[in-house]
């Protein structure tokens, strides 16, 4: 050994010696590691796996919900499509049934290419964001409906992820309340700014409309309803991105392939009616689904095995999508009882519809119900101040709560300008129900009015 070296054999021997020592007591130590407790796992993970069969074991809620119809679960046969589903790997783009969706609901409306993601929200912003990546970094603003999910529900994540200014818009058509009806043309016209020479504003990059909105469709559709394409009006393109996520419910009157013509972009969501636990798809063409599917990846949304919850959807076009006539029908014959729903002591309804049950949804404006039994009962005190509740005087909440303790139902409320407005949603898991809503009203109101 040469003079000023140090020999490494004495630490190779130890080591030696100590992955000995680990190989030969590894069963040992574990079995007085769980001896003395501190095997944690082995308390909380079961010891057999469940034996019962999957439609034995199935357990759907206990109540009827119409508040919405996000409310809509797997039933048994869906599950089992699950089960038997493909299992590869999406990020790499190796599933099967992901990709037969997505060819699918590609071809559905008439688009190159589609994209699975896990929710609507998750689908518009994408969607927004992937219009607005040509522009990079530039100012931007993108035009919405004031009354859509984008702008209302979605955490202003437009602003959030894409940086862009937001430009909510209401209707300007004068023959119904605004609320109820949809964006033109020249509703559009006024929003946009199109100056690319003025550098003291975001010109538009981006218009959003969505259909059905609140239950109504917009049936006549077109590109020219949405942007003027007209020669007072010679706008470049500007892409259009349609919030589909009830489109289902639009497609009873026309073709899903009608509307997207009309759009570069379109989402449409399999959780809302149809029944599945998740999953939205969006559409558009070839460069904007690889844009999109990049951006999906920088958000954390792209996932491994998505065949099961694919089959989900895939299932639902077979057994939950035919039948979304049965709801519209439910809703009609709903909203039709209800608006003639009067008391022993009234001569007209009590009830009036706050908009035109189109779909499955009712918008019911217990105004009148609740004026007559805050006057008959003497709540109505003139000069009393604070909310309505603060000053003993029934609400919407009122209604609500009596369904949820007499007939176990669930109600949406908080609606309209002053709360008065209830919404009732109907789908294939609680259209048998309309009647306890029916009745659960008439109950109330006989109790409140007389």
């Amino acid at each position: 050994m040469l003079q000023g070296t140090v020999s490494c054999a004495p630490v190779i021997a130890m080591r030696a010696a100590s992955s000995r020592s680990m190989l030969a007591t590894p069963r040992i130590a574990r079995r007085s590691f769980a001896t003395a407790g501190g095997d944690h796992l082995s308390r909380i993970l079961p010891t057999k796996r469940p034996t019962t069969p999957l439609n034995h074991s199935y357990r759907p809620l206990d109540f009827v919900d119409f508040r919405s119809d996000t409310a809509t679960h797997p039933d048994p046969p869906m599950l089992a499509s699950m089960i038997s589903s493909s299992m590869g790997d999406d990020v790499l783009g190796e599933d099967g049934d992901t990709k037969l969706l997505e060819r699918t609901v590609a071809d559905f409306l008439g688009k190159d290419a589609a994209c699975f993601v896990v929710s609507g929200s998750m689908a518009n912003q994408l969607a927004v964001a992937a219009h607005l990546v040509p522009w990079g970094r530039l100012p931007t603003t993108v035009v919405v409906d004031a009354r859509s999910h984008i702008w209302k529900w979605e955490a202003g994540g437009v602003s959030f992820l894409s940086g862009a200014t937001v430009i909510p818009v209401l209707p300007s058509e004068p023959s119904e309340p605004s609320r109820w009806s949809h964006l033109d043309a020249s509703d559009v016209s006024q929003a946009l700014i199109r100056d690319e020479s003025d550098t003291h504003v975001a010109p538009t990059r981006l218009v959003c409309v969505e259909n059905t909105l609140d239950g109504t469709g917009l049936h006549n559709f077109t590109s020219s309803t949405i942007l003027p394409r007209t020669a007072s009006h010679p706008y470049p393109h500007l892409p259009v991105h349609l919030d589909g996520a009830r489109l289902w419910n639009a497609k009873i009157k026309r073709l899903l392939g009608d509307y997207g013509a009309t759009v570069d972009s379109a989402s449409l969501c399999f959780s809302k009616g149809l029944g599945a636990p998740i999953g939205s798809v969006l559409t558009g063409s070839e460069e904007f689904i690889g844009r999109v599917r990049r951006l999906r990846k920088v958000i954390g949304g792209g996932w491994r095995q998505s065949g099961p919850l694919a089959s989900a959807c895939l299932h639902s076009l077979k057994s939950s999508l035919p039948g979304l006539h049965y709801d519209h029908f439910a809703a009609s014959s709903l909203a039709a009882q209800l608006s003639t729903l009067g008391s022993s002591s009234s001569t007209s309804s009590l009830v009036r519809l706050a908009a035109p049950t189109q779909t499955n949804m009712v918008w019911a404006d217990l105004g009148r119900l609740l004026a007559s039994a805050n006057e008959s009962s003497g709540r109505a005190v003139s000069g009393t101040t604070g909310t309505a509740e603060e000053r003993g005087k029934l609400t919407a909440d009122d209604w609500a709560r009596h369904m949820w303790e007499r007939r176990r139902v669930r109600v949406g409320t908080g609606y309209g300008d002053k709360g008065e407005v209830v919404r009732l949603v109907v789908h294939k898991q609680n259209r048998e129900a309309v009647g306890e809503v029916v009745e659960g009203l008439k109950e109330w109101a006989e109790m409140v009015v007389g």
